[in-house]
Parts: C-alpha cells; sequence; structure tokens
C-alpha cells in the first residue's frame, strides 16, 4: 500500500473510533490532531484515555499500546485499539489497568450489564 493510501487508511479509522466513543462520551470526543495539539497528542481525545489507533494488515499492537503510556498524561489510561485487515477491532491496554477499570465497573454497577 503506498505511504499516502496508507496515511488516509489510518485517518479513517481514527474517525471511525472517534465516531463511535462520541456516541457514548459526547461532543468532546474528537481526533487529536498532532500538527495543532503536539507530536505527543493521542490519536483520538476522549475522556480517561489516551488513545492510539492502528489499521492494517499487521498492526503494531504493543508498539501502539507502548506510544500511548509513554504520551499519556496521569490519571489517563493508555488504550491501543486496532484493527487488522477484515477482522473485527480490539482493545489493548496493560492487565493492572484493565484489573482497575473493571473493579470501578463492578464497585458501579454490581456486574450488571
Amino acid at each position: 500500500m503506498s505511504g499516502r493510501r496508507s496515511r488516509r487508511k489510518g485517518h479513517d479509522w481514527e474517525r471511525e473510533v472517534a465516531r463511535r466513543l462520541r456516541e457514548i462520551f459526547g461532543p468532546q470526543v474528537r481526533r487529536g490532531l498532532q500538527y495543532q495539539d503536539g507530536s505527543d497528542a493521542p490519536d483520538v481525545i476522549v475522556p480517561c484515555f489516551h488513545v492510539e489507533c492502528k489499521v492494517g494488515a499487521r498492526p503494531p499492537i504493543i508498539q501502539a499500546l507502548e506510544q500511548a503510556e509513554k504520551n499519556a498524561r496521569p490519571g489517563l489510561w493508555p488504550v491501543a485499539i486496532c484493527k487488522q485487515d477484515k477482522q473485527k477491532p480490539t482493545v489493548t491496554m496493560r492487565f493492572a489497568d484493565w484489573l482497575e477499570l473493571v473493579e470501578a465497573w463492578w464497585r458501579e454497577t454490581g456486574g450488571r450489564r
């Protein structure tokens, strides 16, 4: 895939992730534009999380998570939202962060979905 097409595919994926998260968190969710928000800005700006997005034949999931960890401000959970071609998307985060999130959800809901 050419560089331009690859970048467009990545930007399209970021827009899709932002759109889906906006359905939950509301209009405060937007794409993090590195040229405006700084080179360490998340791909998608959303409360509570530092989101890095990757898409492609073999998206670098762990590298995306490490990038989120490196750039996340204190208090934000770093996550990588990745989509391999022709597959369903995944969300990757560290186990300790996931446990913290699940514990808060469990206390709040008692396990109800």
